[in-house]
């Protein structure tokens, strides 16, 4: 702490780095799996489809945010499930 205010010691959001540039180029493994169990990290209704990030963690969405976001979702997915019968916009 510096005079009563602390000072953070990393940044919320990394620098962008020529891996991460890479990584946005490529596209996401994707799968179809027979059923998802998973609640949409927006609106908590059944999950369509899950994303896999590459910097770590998973994402859930319903077939609605997932077709909303599709191009975000691109963009960070290094690997994407879709539930079986889904038609997500992004494929």
């Amino acid at each position: 702490m510096v005079e009563g205010r602390s000072i953070p010691l990393y940044r919320c959001t990394p620098p962008p780095s020529k891996e991460s540039d890479m990584t946005s180029l490529l596209s996401p493994e994707i799968t179809t799996v027979p059923e998802l169990t998973d609640r949409c990290d927006r609106c908590s209704a059944a999950a369509k489809l899950v994303v896999v990030l590459t910097s770590g963690g998973e994402l859930a969405f319903c077939g609605h945010h997932g077709n909303r976001h599709r191009d975000d979702i691109v963009r960070v997915a290094e690997r994407i499930q879709l539930e079986e019968g889904y038609e997500w916009a992004g494929k």
